[in-house]
């Protein structure tokens, strides 16, 4: 079995599907610190980030489809 080194350069995004837009809102934003840049508690799609850094941490409710590619 032949194992291939992968270099990884950067995260551009990280998506979750959640049940509850709105117990996921609540726990990244006022448990981990994160600041909603999309959306929010009521949205079927959210997009926070780590308040010192770039990459935008997406959670959609299962409830809705994940559009063609992911988000």
């Amino acid at each position: 079995m032949r194992v291939t080194q992968v270099m990884l350069e950067k995260i551009s995004a990280v998506t979750l599907r959640v049940a509850s837009m709105l117990t996921s809102v609540r726990f990244y934003r006022d448990l981990l610190g994160m600041e909603v840049i999309y959306g929010g508690e009521d949205s079927y799609f959210s997009s926070l980030r780590i308040k010192t850094g770039p990459i935008p941490y997406s959670i959609w409710n299962r409830a809705n489809p994940l559009p063609s590619g992911g988000g």
